[in-house]
């Protein structure tokens, strides 16, 4: 009997949940904490065998990341007790996949596939800012991932107000349709990095230039705000990236250069693409512009026709006043464009030969 009773108290002490300090989310503008619903995948590693998987979860040091290979059948690591609010992982062949759970419930409802492609073709999908009306961004949402891109990089603001938690909450869940396929890859606009400090720390992001090196594709990501003068690390980091690379390059902007005149972007910059002949990704919210001048591909994700220099207009290939989405296929002779609106349908096609 008296080591049955020990045997109880042994048990007991063993079953005990430990005492964990609970950790709060940042709160801005509201009360609100993003939920549990979302997820976000980004990287700081420009060879993508890192990746960080950022959420907010109230209990996270109860969250679990199930990481498996589908095709052998097995888990090939979990991770337990994560800190509020990201944890990195490592790749795991092309194809990373992997869920978030915790003690209770599944929290990612959907399965997260992370695809870094040693074949082509491929696909990227690029998108503008926000869109206000949340049933015209759900179906824009539903569009996009359906199309199942690597990654997906963003040219204008995240959301209306970068300071106000709630409006975050909306991002993060109404995007999963596409979230749960890709890296997300913003260049972070004027608004955004008012709100740096929350932005950086939730994306995990070091600074505000970032490069991704794909199969015969390299993207190069730049923020609002970073040193652009002539002689700056900024400028001499973006210019050696493009200059060692001879396939495939594309550089995403917020600020469109035909109507958004900025001495060091204008006289600093452009010449540096210029001379790599890149594709130019320039954000915006509405609308869609292709442009082509001087080596460079422009292709806005705005619409600003009016307010574009009667000189500039020369360049100007397609404009159309409509909410739009690129979908970017990538092969060894050539870039194949489809841009789409929100209905997915085709509202350009075009193509960038080597």
């Amino acid at each position: 009997m008296r080591k049955f009773f020990l045997f109880l108290l042994f048990f007991y002490a063993c079953s005990r949940p430990e005492t964990v300090v609970k950790q709060e989310a940042k709160i801005f503008e509201d009360y609100g904490t993003l939920s549990d619903n979302g997820i976000v995948v980004t990287t700081t590693d420009s060879s993508l065998k890192k990746f960080n998987l950022n959420f907010y979860t109230e209990e996270s040091y109860k969250s679990k990341i199930i990481i498996f290979q589908p095709e052998k059948n097995v888990i090939v690591e979990e991770k337990t007790n994560m800190n509020l609010h990201h944890v990195e992982i490592n790749q795991y062949d092309e194809l990373t996949v992997f869920q978030l759970l915790n003690s209770s419930e599944l929290l990612n409802k959907k399965i997260v596939k992370i695809t870094v492609p040693k074949r082509l073709p491929y696909k990227i999908g690029v998108y503008g800012g926000y869109i206000e009306n949340e049933e015209k961004y759900l179906k824009f949402a539903k569009n996009f991932g359906d199309e199942l891109p690597v990654c997906v990089i963003n040219t204008g603001n995240l959301t209306k107000n970068s300071k106000n938690m709630t409006y975050w909450t909306k991002f993060v869940n109404n995007s999963q349709d596409f979230m749960v396929n890709s890296i997300f890859m913003p260049a972070l606009s004027e608004q955004d990095v008012i709100n740096k400090d929350f932005i950086y720390n939730f994306f995990a992001f070091d600074n505000g230039i970032r490069v991704y090196n794909y199969n015969s594709l390299k993207i190069i990501s730049i923020d609002e705000g970073i040193n652009l003068k002539k002689d700056s690390q900024e400028l001499k980091k973006i210019d050696n990236e493009l200059a060692g690379f001879s396939e495939w390059k594309i550089v995403v902007l917020n600020k469109n250069p035909f109507i958004n005149f900025d001495k060091d972007l204008n006289e600093n910059l452009l010449p540096i693409l210029e001379k790599n002949k890149v594709v130019l990704f320039t954000g915006g919210k509405k609308g869609y512009e292709r442009y082509i001048k001087n080596n460079i591909t422009y292709v806005a994700l705005s619409f600003n026709e009016n307010k574009v220099d009667k000189q500039d207009k020369n360049f100007l290939v397609k404009a159309i006043d409509n909410e739009a989405f690129v979908i970017l296929e990538v092969t060894r002779k050539r870039l194949l464009f489809k841009v789409y609106n929100i209905d997915k349908q085709l509202i350009d096609e075009f193509q960038v030969i080597e």
